[in-house]
């Protein structure tokens, strides 16, 4: 009863105190735009799918008017086209991470290789390459810290300064529990504050329907993070330093987590999986579009020898056509290896990344957020290799009604492989129940060094 009579004095406090209302001024100040931003990154999502679905529309139409006003020929399958379309990401408003630097929107044509299908893509806007992007992601990691340390960092160090410290202690109250009740006092209309906003972002930004476990995991894994870092707050205010030596260790403290850690990772995981190169892939590329070219009759015959029954055509015109399939087959035959190899150095990378992301918790928060929302590195490599599995199948289709001589039609047309709608990416479970365990390191041991000073009244 004691403890609960000192917390409301000490929310009291907190309520009358100006620094609070500079905090929460701060946070909304943050928070709005955050909001604003991630509503924009929104919008422009729409409008790059928009315009590359509108564009697709009015090519098939073109396609089929052409088709409809005149003589159908065997060489028209090369001017189908497909396109392929990457959904929102469930909450793209609050965390960008990879938006509009990995590529959203494709479209192919059956003589294009494999490996060529991402190669053009470029950020509308490059400047958030430069400055990076300020959305709920860094807001939640990097600044809600900084409040964190500026409301808690003299929860008990004021009161060494001020020298009533040994007045508190012979009225009976432990510095265990005003050290706890100070930190709810201001841990828990921050939390709320944050909270509440979140769900707010959530709305405005139009990611509504994200889903409640999702939203929940980001809910969670926006507590953890604060719990971490008032629990590190208050395993520092146990010491007995000054208020401005307190202040100094937990600066410091966010610069290392925040940055240098960070940093350090980067550099580790280069060192460990250096990034693959894409000059041993363009060589293999050109060197094999070369040999392709000079033996482009070779391949016909090659293909019609192992698909029996399919016939020569006997105009040049369809032969071409004939060759330029046969070409973007063997280049993409050719290319495989290499591609594989460097498929594979890019996925170890990240791996590599991923296990070392929780050296920094604010790094690792910063990631797993970008996982939850579906904007990290695994939403991306899965709608990749959606869009080759079905991009092989459909360039087959096409490649076998060249080689068959079958005129293109509208019911041939809409009988090609469509690419289905992807499903967001599935949650990281397992990491975040790991890293939250992480992050209740600190609230634990400054729990089990109150409890064995007995400062609890």
């Amino acid at each position: 009863m004691k403890g609960w009579r000192v917390f409301r004095w000490e929310l009291r406090i907190v309520l009358r105190e100006r620094l609070l209302p500079i905090v929460f001024v701060t946070l909304a100040l943050a928070a709005l735009m955050a909001t604003l931003n991630g509503q924009a990154l929104t919008r422009q999502w729409s409008a790059v799918t928009d315009r590359y679905a509108a564009s697709a529309a009015a090519g098939e139409a073109a396609l089929l008017k052409t088709l409809a006003a005149g003589k159908p020929t065997a060489e028209e399958a090369g001017s189908v086209r497909t396109s392929y379309l990457r959904p929102a990401p469930p909450l793209l408003g609050l965390a960008g991470g990879r938006a509009m630097l990995d590529p959203i929107a494709v479209t192919a044509a059956p003589t294009d290789q494999l490996y060529h299908l991402f190669r053009d893509y470029q950020t509308d806007n490059p400047w958030p390459l430069v400055i990076g992007r300020f959305d709920w992601a860094f807001l939640l990691a990097v600044i809600v810290p900084l409040l964190i340390i500026a409301l808690g960092y003299d929860l008990l160090a004021r009161d060494r300064d001020l020298g009533v410290d040994r007045q508190l202690a012979l009225g009976g109250c432990g510095r265990g529990t005003l050290l706890a009740t100070r930190t709810l006092a201001r841990a828990v209309p921050l939390a709320l504050a944050v909270l509440v906003l979140i769900v707010v972002a959530i709305q405005v930004t139009g990611s509504g329907a994200a889903g409640w476990p999702r939203v929940s995991a980001l809910l969670a894994l926006a507590t953890g993070g604060m719990i971490f870092w008032w629990g590190l707050v208050a395993l520092v205010n146990l010491r007995h330093w000054s208020a401005a030596r307190s202040a100094a260790v937990l600066l410091s403290a966010w610069t290392m987590l925040a940055f240098v850690v960070p940093a350090l990772v980067d550099a580790a995981a280069q060192a460990i999986a250096p990034s693959p190169s894409r000059i041993e892939l363009t060589i293999a590329a050109r060197t094999a579009e070369i040999t392709a070219q000079a033996n482009a009759v070779g391949l016909v015959d090659r293909y019609l020898a192992g698909n029996p029954g399919l016939p020569r055509h006997p105009d040049d015109a369809a032969q071409r056509s004939d060759a330029r399939f046969a070409v973007s087959l063997e280049i993409d035959r050719a290319v495989a290896p290499a591609l594989a190899r460097f498929n594979a150095t890019l996925a170890r990378q990240h791996r590599v990344a991923s296990m070392l992301q929780f050296l920094s918790p604010v790094g690792a928060e910063q990631s797993l957020m970008t996982e939850i929302a579906g904007t990290g590195f695994a939403a991306r490599a899965r709608f990749q290799e959606d869009v080759n599995r079905h991009y092989l199948a459909w360039r087959d289709a096409v490649a076998s009604l060249q080689f068959a001589g079958r005129p293109l039609s509208r019911a041939r047309i809409e009988s090609l492989p469509r690419f289905p709608a992807t499903s967001a990416s599935s949650l990281p479970l397992i990491m975040l129940t790991f890293f939250f365990v992480i992050l209740i390191i600190p609230a634990v041991l400054t729990t089990l060094s109150v409890i064995r000073r007995q400062e609890v009244c």
